[in-house]
């Protein structure tokens, strides 16, 4: 067996180790430029450090993601196959969501599963979940049915994928509709729970496990919360000076015009313009449209509709779909090749992924512990 290390760990952990340089490069400017401190001190101490941590994460991004997403968009290249991949993580997503609701009700236990949101963890990157059974040749069939016959006017995509187990229940328990489920009646979770049967008992269960974990960490928050007001009471000065609002956009647009080099600013504008919310969706979405039925291999029927807009999203929409349809035996066989021999696949999450979900496993986990210890209990899952 080799021992030699795969070239990617090398080049992520280089990649990494650049962009924690740029990170503490840019903290220690913030730190010590007497331009940033000397605007900087007119608010308080603790929205100050919130803000120069924040701020130079976001400018280590923008510093060193030019050359990322130019590699992305490459590789992104194949759409049909990276949708059809997509969609078997849609099927094992559901699949993950029925393990949550049999192990909410203590139907069954999972190994090294020992508080409900690791689930939520395992969504984005559910194709190495080690727990949920691999996707069949009937489940894929079973989703081919669903984009054959659920409602065109609506994307297959809607509420493909999500752990929103508290929401769900609530709809099939009491019929409550919220916001987080909007699309999803004749959605894929929806069709196969309906199909399948099974999974309407698994979701009417009663949640036994989410209760408890509430309990012990809203211990855990109050606990926060109390060292929280003591330290803002052991620096009173401070208190009483403005906060900076992180999410403030016109405040970090202001602060990188005024304090920062010409290129951190246009880098700055380069994104905003880019990810920018005020965006017209619909426009946004027509547009997004148009470019694929511009690369559609073959005619593509529009059919009347008052609003013609709609009539260009459903013609998309159809002949996604089919071209899904199409590339999905492709993607069986890449994702088995992967079950194989780890091949990577199109569009799958980074494996910076799992280093961020192990350093949260161990911060829900510590949590938890820390609401039984203060509860007199002792700091193990055995509730």
């Amino acid at each position: 067996m080799s021992t030699e290390r795969p070239n990617w760990i090398d080049q992520e952990i280089d990649k990494n180790k650049k962009r924690d340089e740029l990170f503490r490069k840019f903290v220690h400017e913030l730190k010590t430029e007497d331009r940033y401190q000397n605007y900087l001190k007119q608010f308080s101490d603790h929205s100050v450090e919130s803000f120069i941590n924040s701020y130079a994460s976001s400018k280590a991004t923008w510093h060193h993601s030019g050359d990322d997403n130019l590699q992305t968009i490459q590789y992104f290249k194949d759409k049909w196959l990276e949708y059809a991949i997509e969609c078997i993580g849609f099927i094992l997503n559901k699949k993950l969501f029925d393990l949550q609701c049999a192990w909410r009700s203590e139907k069954i236990k999972i190994e090294g599963v020992n508080f409900f949101y690791l689930f939520a963890l395992w969504e984005h990157d559910v194709f190495r979940c080690p727990f949920v059974e691999p996707v069949t040749t009937e489940e894929i069939e079973l989703f081919t049915q669903f984009l054959k016959e659920s409602p065109i006017e609506q994307p297959y995509w809607t509420f493909c994928e999500g752990q929103e187990y508290e929401n769900i229940k609530a709809y099939y328990t009491h019929g409550t509709r919220t916001r987080q489920l909007e699309g999803y009646e004749g959605s894929w979770y929806d069709f196969h729970s309906r199909e399948m049967g099974t999974d309407l008992f698994l979701i009417t269960q009663p949640d036994l496990r989410g209760p408890k974990e509430d309990f012990y960490t809203k211990l855990v928050r109050n606990e926060e919360k109390l060292k929280e007001i003591q330290s803002i009471k052991s620096s009173p000065s401070s208190n009483s000076l403005p906060r900076i609002n992180i999410l403030d956009e016109e405040f970090l647009e202001r602060f990188v015009k005024q304090f920062d080099t010409k290129e951190s600013y246009r880098l700055y504008m380069e994104e905003k313009t880019w990810y920018s919310s005020s965006r017209e969706e619909k426009n946004v979405k027509i547009n997004d449209a148009l470019d694929l039925l511009y690369m559609a291999k073959r005619l593509v029927p529009i059919e009347q509709n008052d609003d013609w807009r709609d009539g260009i999203k459903c013609a998309t929409e159809r002949y996604t779909r089919e071209m899904i349809i199409e590339a999905l035996p492709d993607a069986m066989r890449a994702y088995q090749e992967y079950l194989k021999t780890g091949a990577p696949l199109l569009g799958m999450t980074d494996r910076d992924q799992l280093v961020f979900r192990n350093n949260m496993i161990q911060r829900f986990e510590e949590r938890i512990l820390r609401g039984r210890e203060l509860n007199g209990e002792p700091r193990d899952f055995n509730f």
